[in-house]
């Protein structure tokens, strides 16, 4: 049994998701993607595979060592079709995934003038706050905002996203408005947990950062949701800009010490790495980072003092 064939059933079952269609995938039977994966986990001396009785999980050891399987069937594919045509059409289905409210805003219109431009090409488009896996999903890549944790993929910065903290009218005249950033620990906040900053949040205060423990009134998991949260007066939140940007400028919603609490966070295209790169994914890449890159600098919000990025991470 050569080890090749083993790599090829492990991918299989990883992109397929079962015993099953891996074995119709690699033209053989369940019981060969077994025994194939078997002997891969005991030749590397990890385990790759859950295996229960009705369904496969893979390990986060597995997810990692499928890229590294990716990255030599590139390779295999190089040596045997020569090196890449660099005229190749660029053509197929890309699946892409990125936050709700920012896909809207920012990269759905980018998504639609690449398929003007392209018109060969297929976008199957998912928008998720949550930090969906690329391996589990399928995804040939994510529009992720915050620092990359997961150093087994690659990433690529378009531009920064821009965040404010606000609150209603209404809430500040009950509650008081806020005159320093320690302030905000007397105060009811709204916590968006896709956005895991955790249970402080940073500012600029007496010339430096810092962290104040902040107690969530109300936690949702949608930045939409957040901001109506915060038209209905219920405590102060932090925000995409864009979100909340006609709320301000109507009165609707009133910005909380803006030269102290607002701040930028990376936005970054994540993909598998890969040895060969499809054309279509290469192009969509370039494309986008161009696009969304310039879409992000004209939004910036100006005001001296911005605190470069928080401690936000996503996989």
């Amino acid at each position: 049994m050569d080890k090749l064939s083993m790599i090829v059933a492990f991918v299989a079952l990883v992109e397929k998701g079962s015993y099953t269609l891996a074995a119709e995938k690699i033209g053989g039977s369940k019981s060969v993607v077994s025994s194939r994966i078997r002997k891969l986990e005991e030749i590397v001396g990890l385990r790759l595979v859950y295996r229960t009785t009705r369904s496969v999980a893979i390990t986060d050891t597995g997810r990692r060592f499928y890229r590294r399987c990716l990255a030599i069937l590139d390779q295999m594919a190089a040596l045997e079709n020569g090196l890449v045509d660099e005229c190749e059409a660029i053509s197929g289905a890309l699946r892409i995934t990125a936050p709700q409210s920012f896909g809207l805003h920012y990269v759905v219109p980018v998504c639609g003038d690449f398929l003007k431009a392209h018109p060969a090409v297929q976008l199957d488009v998912e928008l998720d706050d949550r930090h969906l896996d690329l391996v589990d999903g399928h995804f040939d890549l994510a529009v992720r905002i915050g620092h990359l944790r997961d150093s087994s993929l690659s990433a690529r910065k378009v531009g920064s996203a821009h965040f404010v903290m606000v609150a209603s009218p209404a809430y500040l005249a009950a509650r008081g408005v806020p005159r320093h950033p320690q302030d905000l620990a007397e105060l009811d906040c709204i916590f968006d947990s896709n956005k895991r900053l955790g249970r402080c949040w940073e500012a600029q205060a007496d010339g430096g950062p810092a962290r104040v423990p902040v107690t969530p009134r109300m936690t949702v998991n949608s930045a939409c949701a957040v901001r109506v949260a915060a038209l209905e007066g219920l405590g102060i939140t932090r925000s995409f800009e864009f979100l909340v940007r006609d709320d301000l400028a109507a009165g609707r919603l009133v910005e909380v010490l803006p030269e102290a609490t607002r701040f930028d966070v990376p936005v970054q295209i994540v993909f598998a790495h890969r040895t060969l790169m499809p054309a279509k994914l290469r192009a969509f890449i370039d494309f986008s980072a161009e696009r969304l890159g310039a879409a992000l600098a004209a939004d910036r919000p100006p005001l001296a003092g911005r605190p470069s990025s928080v401690s936000t991470v996503c996989p």
